[in-house]
């Protein structure tokens, strides 16, 4: 291939003979001709490696994918465009990488052939993002098929180095070794940072979670001690401006700060149906005299008091038909309600 015309038929090829047999391919691949070549070569590797994300995101098959930046690997989904794009960057951010890898191992350090390297190499681009779809299925199984995938690539490189670019072997074979070791670490370092932040999350919702609930049971509390504070001042006012309750008098009033004058039986049943975890509790009252409700873990707790005292239900698990029943008799002033449950003195 030249700068004259792109063969794409020799692409190909040489695309399969770096992959498969990178010795014979790069110490045969020319490392002069220009940069049309190599750009072309991104340019459609990028759009393979963009082909095969898009199409695993279609179809809800991708993660994130491991991949060491030289070699083209990908975190996260790219557009098709993006990955273009960012091969084209990426070829010429390669040969300045390559090139100092080069340089360091006593290899050529004409930019030209270190971005045709680049260009080659670029191939695993498309092999990462084809087998991205690891990722979707198991995260885990995604990231050791990106390793892989990735230290093939560093053998591919020490090739490279030394038949390209007629690097010294010892040192690009330590160096090779040195990136494999440093791969290999941040794939560990990042599996143990992501279980890390998943005890994290999951501790931080089970704390946020309680306090939530703390903070809802206080807020009840203070709701009933407010409510039943409100009743015993009224009663100091009226005694103090000597105003006598009306016997007739009904107040119905639900947890939720709904109150009711004079309500109906109608109106007692409609509310004490909207008792609930939000709503959890219904006081009924005449004078000092009052019968309540309270929602319980099987069912409902009542409470009364009259001038007898004050008494608390021993029966569990009360429906909320004799619920009903029960505030329905106490509004018609017939005692028989009493006789429906068990009671305790309180």
């Amino acid at each position: 291939m030249s700068e004259q015309g792109f063969d794409f038929s020799r692409f190909v090829q040489d695309s399969k003979n770096t992959l498969m047999n990178p010795k014979a391919y790069f110490s045969a691949m020319p490392v002069q001709g220009g940069f049309v070549e190599p750009l072309i070569k991104a340019i459609l590797y990028g759009t393979l490696a963009g082909v095969f994300k898009l199409i695993w995101s279609l179809l809800h098959l991708s993660g994130i994918s491991s991949g060491f930046a030289l070699f083209g690997g990908a975190v996260g989904i790219m557009a098709l465009i993006g990955s273009i794009i960012g091969a084209i960057i990426g070829l010429f951010i390669g040969g300045v990488i390559i090139l100092i890898l080069s340089a360091i191992c006593g290899g050529s350090t004409d930019y030209e052939g270190n971005v045709r390297v680049a260009a080659s190499l670029m191939v695993l681009s498309v092999v990462n993002a084809f087998l991205g779809f690891f990722s979707g299925i198991n995260l885990i199984l995604g990231i050791i098929v990106g390793l892989l995938v990735n230290l093939y690539g560093l053998w591919m490189l020490y090739h490279a180095l030394n038949e390209a670019l007629k690097a010294k072997p010892n040192s690009s074979k330590i160096l090779t070794i040195i990136l494999a070791v440093v791969l290999v670490l941040f794939m560990l370092l990042g599996m143990g940072t992501r279980k890390a932040l998943k005890n994290y999350g999951s501790n931080l919702e089970d704390i946020t979670s309680k306090y939530e609930k703390m903070a809802d049971d206080m807020t009840k509390d203070a709701e009933k001690a407010l409510s039943e504070s409100g009743k015993e001042l009224n009663k100091a006012m009226n005694e103090m401006t000597g105003e006598a309750e009306s016997e007739s008098a009904f107040t119905l009033e639900m947890s939720s700060g709904d109150l009711l004058e004079n309500p109906s039986a109608r109106d007692i049943k409609k509310q004490l149906n909207t008792l609930g975890e939000d709503n959890d509790f219904a006081i009924l009252s005449l004078g000092d005299d009052y019968v309540q409700a309270a929602v319980s873990d099987d069912g409902y707790y009542l409470e009364y008091s009259d001038e007898s005292g004050q008494y608390g239900s021993t029966t569990s698990g009360i429906d909320m038909e004799t619920v009903v029943k029960i505030f329905q008799l106490f509004l018609k002033k017939d005692s028989d309600w009493k006789q429906l449950v068990e009671w305790d003195e309180l």
